[in-house]
């Protein structure tokens, strides 16, 4: 059979693709019309779809250089300590350097004051409130580390469709034959009633009719159409005879004329002529742009522009970013090259990669942080869950993004919002000043005391004091990132 497929789960492309017999369909996309009859070529274990989840797992097997560090300080720190208190108590009496009561006393001061407890809690409490902050503006992290992680970072990756753009094909322009639909819309008028016809009139019955003959269909295309007319409040007439016609469109009738729905492809199947419209058609293709055309077997009625649009705060945002000095802001996208090129002009991309697989992102993605050093990426689809595991922090449209994504990713933004991204890296960067602050304060009051313990009037009060002093100084240091707010 034949059948327009939605692969945008896997490759990013936002256009169904026209399945014919012995063409490859993946496992994991979904048929957006016509039945098809499918062979299975190879097992689960060995498709697409199971090979972007094992690179995830692969990626998120990786633990940091930093992970690695942290996890053996708390193993060595504390012994330290103990075994230091330990030979502060008995090395100086066995040498017969004083009193056993005297250095005993000592090496519980030194316990007291040298137990980490600020140095503890110095990073923790910085992080809670952060990651706090964090979800008050919509940014849900997997701890602090991703925050720490996007505060490191040097370079930004970004996926196309449903990341710049919105993720679906909208209507933006129509255009229409006047004659022949005034001529059609003056036949369905009283005779008392008959006058000129707005072309505003005109289009909105062009509309009208197009998206009733694509009410029935499940395509994304034809659901662009259906949502700008209920947006213009419509009311949509009856269709009767629906059919589809697989990978060229829909034809029905409406008030006992037969009307059709579909591409250019169609258009020349019912014999009507495109030449005088070539150039246009050459312009929208080459902006990555899909014409419809409303028509009946004689004549061309209307003619509509759809297109997956860029969302409009992504300039703004990108340029924010980069002077938060994130260069380069790169496109890693499945789509093909020019609609591509054209997204990335408008939206102030700096590099633009396109036609790329899932597996072939997170290889472009490792050469650019071998060049660049650590990068974000940022996606939404399952397609992108590999090269989300495979970044140094990996960031999913969470209001918008497919399971997968947001399991394979570090941070989710919880609206389709991309202006959320700066915030998310400013506050990284605060909490990480936040962390250096503590970290200083903690180690320097340690410091301190250690040094007072062998001062004849430093005393256990004092040790106390000083040692839940610093306790408390950092966590209301810690605390200030709880009325953060990004300038």
């Amino acid at each position: 059979g034949e059948a327009l497929v939605d692969e945008s789960s896997l490759t990013g492309e936002p256009r169904p693709v026209p399945k014919r017999p012995g063409d490859r369909v993946f496992a994991g996309t979904v048929s957006t019309d016509g039945a098809l009859g499918v062979e299975a070529t190879q097992s689960g274990q060995d498709t697409l779809l199971m090979r972007i989840l094992h690179l995830v797992q692969e990626a998120q097997a990786q633990k940091s250089r930093l992970q690695r560090l942290s996890e053996r300080f708390g193993q060595i720190y504390t012994p330290l300590v103990l075994g230091a208190a330990t030979l502060v108590a008995l090395l100086p009496p066995l040498a017969g350097l004083g009193s056993w009561p005297f250095w005993i006393y000592k090496g519980l001061l030194l316990v007291v004051v040298a137990c980490p407890c600020a140095l503890i809690i110095s990073v923790p409490v910085a992080a809670v409130c952060a990651i706090s902050t964090a979800a008050r503006n919509g940014i849900l992290t997997k701890g602090s580390f991703p925050l720490e992680r996007l505060a490191q970072a040097r370079f930004l990756a970004l996926d196309k469709t449903g990341t710049l753009t919105q993720g679906r094909p909208e209507l933006t322009e129509i255009a229409v034959w006047w004659e022949e639909m005034e001529r059609r819309m003056g036949q369905a008028l009283a005779p008392s009633s008959l006058r000129r016809l707005s072309l505003e009139e005109i289009e909105r019955e062009a509309l009208r009719l197009a998206a009733a003959m694509e009410s029935p269909s499940e395509h994304p295309l034809a659901q662009a159409l259906v949502r700008a007319a209920r947006r213009q409040k419509l009311a949509l007439p009856k269709v009767n005879g629906f059919k589809n016609l697989p990978g060229q469109g829909v034809q029905g009738r409406i008030g006992g004329v037969e009307y059709f729905v579909g591409g250019a492809r169609l258009a020349q199947r019912l014999g009507h002529s495109l030449e005088p419209l070539e150039p246009l058609l050459a312009e929208r293709e080459a902006r990555g742009q899909i014409v419809l055309f409303l028509m009946t077997q004689e004549a061309l009625l209307g003619l509509f522009i759809l297109e997956d649009a860029l969302r409009p705060h992504i300039p703004a945002t990108l340029e924010q970013l980069k002077g938060l000095r994130l260069r380069p802001i790169v496109m890693l996208t499945g789509d093909r090259e020019r609609t591509a090129r054209r997204i990335g002009q408008e939206a102030g991309v700096d590099e633009v990669y396109a036609s790329l697989l899932p597996e072939e992102k997170a290889e472009r993605l490792r050469e650019l942080q071998r060049q660049h050093g650590p990068g974000i990426m940022v996606g939404d689809g399952l397609n992108d869950a590999p090269v989300l595991a495979q970044a140094y922090v990996g960031v999913a449209m969470g209001a918008s993004g497919s399971d997968v994504a947001l399991e394979a990713a570090d941070v989710a933004l919880m609206s389709p919002d991309l202006g959320r991204l700066p915030i998310a890296v400013a506050l990284g960067r605060a909490m990480l000043g936040v962390m250096r602050q503590n970290l200083a304060i903690a180690l320097g009051m340690v410091g301190a005391l250690m040094v007072g313990i062998w001062m004849p009037w430093f005393n256990l009060a004092w040790g106390v004091l000083g040692h839940e002093g610093s306790a408390l100084l950092v966590i209301l240091n810690g605390m200030r990132l709880l009325r953060w707010r990004s300038r």
